[in-house]
């Protein structure tokens, strides 16, 4: 447990480093090798996984953009196991006026009842729609290669209510072909205090319709406010990869992205507890900012000898604000606002 906290110290020492530091760190990755970072194949990635990003919803392109942006959705889920759930969710991020865009309130509220249940994984969309929360985030640096962000705020899950202090920390690195990104978050939480999450991507652009993601996760928890049957990553670490493959079709107006998801626990000992095989249709309305998304997939789980269970996923989503108009192409499209723009 010491070696635990320890560890988490020595992160979140890292994230609160005074800002003349990460200004000083932040110069010399601008400053290392900036003239290939910027070239035309690295910016064409960089738009194709901030579109792929902000077309499916991922949290990368609210986390990333200071810029106000309102994304609502309703999943009705049908699981042989599990019969029929149905939950929506709200996730709003406003910037407030005169701040210079440092500032802006991070709003995530869910209805679902059972989001305690005890088959939830410990991902980041698992673990968000665990409660409700309102908080206030301050942007202390942000670049081509590095965000640097702070926050505060409150969550209320479970009939309880908690205040919550955090630090992330993004950076971007040159490789050949790939883009990796690499992300850091510390949180400390009044009822239950440390929580670490680790999130390392690799993008790579396969053609014009082909775009292909790795993705690795880890979590760690000082303490879990959990259910007595829900112990995922009590006393361990959560560890999570996935594979997702997006394919475009630039004659319809559909894209997919197929998923590959492994998820692994360290207690009481380092085990595979479930794969999950997914594709995710895309589709988009007649209005652009309104999309609707069918999720076929089949799991296979350690505590029922990885027997196959199956589900699918129908969802309807609408984004307000800043890239609300997203449409179903990789490219060929103006980009709103580039989130690398140079420094406020």
């Amino acid at each position: 447990m010491q070696s635990r906290h320890l560890l988490v110290a020595s992160i979140a020492l890292g994230l609160i480093l005074p800002l003349p530091a990460w200004s000083q760190l932040s110069e010399a990755l601008d400053s290392f090798e900036g003239d290939e970072f910027h070239d035309k194949w690295s910016r064409r990635v960089l738009d194709t996984a901030n579109r792929i990003d902000s077309l499916f919803g991922d949290d990368r392109i609210d986390e990333e953009a200071q810029q106000t942006r309102v994304r609502a959705y309703g999943d009705l889920e049908i699981s042989e196991d599990g019969g029929t759930d149905f939950r929506v969710r709200v996730k709003a991020h406003l910037v407030l006026p005169n701040t210079k865009e440092k500032l802006r309130l991070e709003l995530n509220g869910t209805d679902d009842d059972n989001a305690w249940d005890d088959e939830d994984r410990d991902t980041d969309q698992d673990a968000e729609d665990r409660e409700r929360s309102l908080g206030l985030n301050f942007n202390a640096r942000r670049s081509d290669r590095t965000n640097t962000d702070y926050g505060i705020g409150a969550r209320y899950h479970d009939s309880s209510l908690a205040a919550y202090l955090k630090a992330r920390n993004r950076v971007y690195f040159q490789a050949e072909n790939w883009l990796p990104r690499l992300t850091n978050e510390i949180r400390v939480y009044s009822d239950t205090g440390w929580q670490y999450q680790g999130t390392f991507d690799m993008d790579r652009e396969l053609s014009d319709v082909w775009f292909f993601r790795s993705r690795t996760e880890a979590r760690w928890y000082e303490e879990k406010d959990v259910e007595e049957d829900d112990m995922y990553c009590d006393g361990g670490w959560c560890l999570n990869q996935f594979f997702s493959l997006y394919q475009d079709f630039p004659s319809r107006k559909v894209s997919i992205a197929y998923d590959w998801n492994n998820y692994f626990l360290t207690e009481p000992d380092a085990h595979l507890e479930e794969v999950q095989l997914a594709s995710r249709i895309r589709f988009q309305s007649r209005w652009d900012w309104l999309h609707w998304e069918i999720r076929p997939y089949v799991r296979f789980l350690d505590e029922t000898d990885f027997r196959d269970q199956y589900g699918i996923v129908f969802r309807l989503e609408g984004i307000f604000g800043y890239k609300a108009k997203t449409e179903l192409r990789f490219r060929d499209t103006d980009v709103d606002q580039d989130i690398f723009d140079e420094d406020n």
